[in-house]
């Protein structure tokens, strides 16, 4: 029996395609908080077995681990697929939006696109008190400033992690690698004029000089006096081996209905919009070289080699386009009533 390919399922020849494979978890993630992924599967289908080892099986753990934020564990095992072994990776998550090697991408069809920075924005709301309109973040500028230097400042550079800023549908997270000094809470620093620890003395000493701080151990007083003024929460999180900044976002009417879609900013009209933008720049690039290639197809429109591939064969099962000859060295022909 043949397995189709869908919207929560991906197939990868081999793991010689973990990079595209951990892109397509995180697309699948956003869409739908969920799927699965199996390498020594073709296109089509069918089987074609992947060589493997335990050793594989950590290889592909590990990628998905590495590159996908925030953190997904996901289930990672052979399976044999019509008498071949291959190897499925299922996963899930709720915290969208999931960056995968920095970039935010959704499912659509069996395609993955990615997300533009103006679809990933933060919520800003207008006051109007005179004559000019005043624009407010949902969390105040100053904080997410102060909140961001204390990062950098504090953080263990000894620690293989990174600093990160994650925008969740219900919270934003400043989060860096580091202990909290032993014996205090965030409240002492928040309450009383308690001196600082300083883990990186030399980077604190030039924000200081840089004027970017004020005066050492102000950091999370300065976040909460600015948060407290705005009416906004902030909390602060003292975590294995880590220390998080987290302002809880305001769920807004109807956000339940489209959370999955990054707060709706991808709805399906929208989706049908980017599809038609898409199939049309890939017709005027046709049309000005009929002999283009798919890697400059996937060059010029942004998108992975396997999407180019979807919208040809959407394109040809349409009629719209077709091919003269064989892969190299022939041509595409585009129907006159589209030209």
């Amino acid at each position: 029996m043949k397995f189709k390919e869908s919207e929560t399922r991906e197939f990868k020849k081999s793991t010689s395609e973990l990079k595209e494979a951990v892109i397509s978890i995180a697309a699948m993630l956003n869409k739908h908080g969920r799927g699965e992924v199996y390498f020594g599967i073709k296109n089509d289908g069918s089987a074609a077995g992947q060589p493997a080892s335990e050793k594989t099986l950590r290889e592909v753990s590990r990628a998905i681990g590495e590159n996908i934020e925030p953190k997904i564990y996901p289930q990672v095992k052979f399976q044999k697929i019509q008498g071949k072994l291959c190897i499925c990776v299922k996963f899930k998550g709720a915290d969208a939006p999931y960056f995968a090697y920095g970039r935010v991408y959704m499912r659509v069809a069996d395609e993955d696109r990615q997300v533009s920075a103006k679809q990933l924005e933060m919520n800003w709301r207008v006051e109007i008190p005179g004559m000019q309109r005043k624009e407010i973040p949902e969390v105040p500028i100053q904080a997410l400033r102060e909140a961001i230097i204390n990062s950098f400042c504090h953080r263990d550079y000894y620690a293989p992690e990174s600093n990160y800023i994650a925008l969740y549908k219900n919270r934003i997270e400043i989060t860096n690698p580091g202990k909290f000094p032993e014996g205090l809470t965030p409240q002492d620093f928040i309450e009383g004029d308690h001196e600082s620890v300083l883990c990186n003395p030399l980077i604190a000493d030039i924000l200081y000089k840089s004027k970017e701080i004020e005066h050492w151990g102000s950091g999370l007083r300065r976040i909460y006096d600015e948060c407290k003024a705005s009416s906004v929460k902030v909390k602060f999180e003292i975590r294995k081996g880590q220390f998080a900044v987290v302002f809880p976002r305001p769920v807004r009417d109807g956000d339940d209905v489209e959370l999955k879609n990054l707060h709706g900013s991808v709805s399906e009209k929208t989706v049908e919009k980017t599809v038609e933008k898409t199939v049309e720049k890939i017709l005027e690039i046709i049309k000005k070289n009929p002999a283009v290639t798919q890697s400059y197809l996937a060059q010029e429109t942004g998108l992975t080699r396997r999407g180019v591939e979807w919208n040809l064969k959407q394109l040809k099962q349409k009629g719209i386009i077709k091919r003269i000859g064989p892969d190299k060295g022939g041509h595409w022909e585009i129907d006159k009533g589209r030209e």
